[in-house]
């Protein structure tokens, strides 16, 4: 079968490389939906979800003004129950802005749990500065499973807001 523009011009033959280069095309259209399929039934058992955590952290002094310069000890980690999961610390170091705020980001995979019943992974964070003064946030499985949506990656963030014991003069 072959038809022709008036031109006399080969637009689509069914013994030509054009078919060919059609046929291929769309199977491998059809090949990547179907391997894409997978993804719409969400995360599977024991299947990991990657979650990236980021700690926003705002220093103020006592009448709620932000403080630059403070130096900001970041530590996270992934707990597996109460047992922090070996080798999955970090620790980073870095001073508020003039906006009073700086943030930490890290990237941790989530699983379900296994076990009767089920123990979670989560990821703690904790921001310290000078003095003693700590905030603490954390992402469970179950957060970090409802914000990926079925997709297996999602991106959480958590805030806290720490006080200096004084006031700075501006």
């Amino acid at each position: 079968m072959t038809a022709f523009i008036s031109s006399g011009r080969e637009v689509f033959s069914m013994n030509g490389r054009r078919f060919r280069g059609i046929v291929l095309i769309v199977c491998v259209i059809l090949l990547s939906a179907a391997c894409g399929c997978t993804e719409l039934a969400g995360v599977t058992d024991n299947e990991a979800v990657h979650v990236t955590a980021i700690l926003e952290v705002t220093v103020t002094d006592r009448s709620g003004d932000p403080v630059a310069g403070v130096p900001v000890d970041f530590y996270s980690a992934k707990y597996i129950g109460t047992s922090v999961r070996e080798n999955s610390e970090f620790r980073f170091y870095r001073s508020t802005e003039s906006n009073g705020k700086t943030s930490f980001t890290v990237g941790y995979n989530l699983r379900k749990g296994s076990g009767y019943p089920p123990v979670p992974e989560m990821v703690a964070m904790t921001a310290t500065i000078p003095g003693g003064i700590a905030g603490n946030a954390h992402i469970t499985y179950d957060d970090a499973e409802a914000r990926a949506g079925g997709t297996g990656a999602a991106v959480v963030t958590r805030a806290v807001t720490l006080q200096v014991p004084y006031e700075v003069q501006q």
